[in-house]
């Protein structure tokens, strides 16, 4: 009767783990793709200060982020459409431009 008792007891401790851990799991995953999206939705400019390629948070004028690389020694293309600025969304975005701008 007492090995009834303690494999009951220890089944429903089981199934108590199992389902909370599920449900913990659940949650870091809503948080983590609300974290994601967030970070998708962040809009960048990139553009021209000091004549070199620059990053500028969306709606402000000093940049956070200068390269090294000059916009003169760049395709005429590139230069263009950097004068005019170049908006991307979200920050993986933002270093594949700065990849192809710079590199």
């Amino acid at each position: 009767m007492k090995k009834l008792i303690l494999i009951a007891v220890t089944g429903a401790v089981l199934i108590s783990s199992v389902l909370i851990g599920s449900f913990a799991a659940g949650s870091a995953a809503v948080s983590d793709t609300a974290a994601s999206r967030t970070e998708e939705e962040k809009a960048y400019v990139i553009s021209v200060d000091s004549g070199r390629v620059a990053v500028f948070r969306d709606g402000e004028d000093k940049p956070f982020m200068v390269t090294d690389t000059f916009v003169n020694s760049l395709p005429k293309t590139d230069r263009l459409e950097l004068e005019n600025g170049v908006r991307v969304s979200g920050e993986r975005e933002l270093r594949k431009a700065i990849e192809d701008y710079c590199s």
